[in-house]
């Protein structure tokens, strides 16, 4: 059995750059609007058979949402829920990796993509006055996730979020500045403010690290936005 176990976005870039000695569960539901119970069951039947397979590993990564304390939907009930099952199953080697809205070279149905093929294709976007979000690059999951597996950091729950966090409406602006299309802007009245504790990562991190610093969503925006619509254009009709 691989040591990375998934093939969407996590596990291709960290099956590229795992470390030997952790076994890094990236299968699982994904989508933050999901609400099949299938889906659900599915992930927690995969941890099961993995915890059943016996597999020889010191560290346990589990990737969940920064989100899942809140328990506020269900997608985020199912994240919290799964975090006490791993608990149970890796007591002595789990690290739970908290993450918020992850961006990299994959056109899949969460925010950024979304936000970027909408303004690209001059398509009305929707955008809740209210709601704040963070970005992270996929490579800084990665290389943040590999720093906490080499410092033998477990039995925690890291909140991997960059210092910024920022209005939906401000991440709507990048992008449209950086591919050079106007939004068709429809403004909500509503909106929730993601946001969770990252002191814990501020440990383990120089304060020079790059999603420390201000300006960070701008740089993230910049490197996926335009590729991303190449990406579409390059696809089969």
């Amino acid at each position: 059995m691989s040591n990375v176990i998934g093939n969407g976005l996590l596990g291709r870039s960290f099956r590229r750059l795992a470390l030997p000695e952790a076994l890094y569960f990236c299968s699982g539901v994904s989508d933050s609007k999901e609400t099949r119970a299938s889906e659900f069951d599915r992930e927690r039947e995969l941890l099961m058979s993995v915890f059943e397979a016996g597999q020889e590993f010191s560290s346990f990564v589990y990737f969940s949402s920064i989100m899942a304390p809140d328990r506020a939907t269900e997608y985020f009930e199912h994240k919290y829920n799964m975090e006490q099952l791993v608990r149970s199953l890796f007591p002595e080697k789990y690290l739970i990796v908290r993450l918020p809205q992850v961006v990299g070279q994959v056109n899949n149905t969460t925010l950024f993509p979304v936000l970027v093929q909408r303004i690209q294709a001059g398509l009305p976007v929707s955008v809740q006055k209210y709601a704040t979000r963070s970005l992270i690059d996929i490579d800084d999951v990665v290389r943040i996730t590999n720093r906490l597996i080499e410092l033998d950091l477990k039995g925690l729950e890291v909140n991997c979020m960059p210092d910024e966090v920022v209005s939906v409406s401000d991440i709507v602006d990048f992008i449209s500045g950086e591919i050079g299309r106007p939004a068709d802007r429809i403004e909500v009245s509503d909106g929730v403010a993601q946001d969770a504790d990252r002191r814990l990562l501020h440990q383990y991190l120089s304060e020079e690290d790059p999603v420390l610093l201000p300006g960070y969503t701008r740089s993230v925006v910049a490197k996926y936005a335009k590729s991303l619509i190449r990406e579409v254009g390059r696809a089969p009709r």
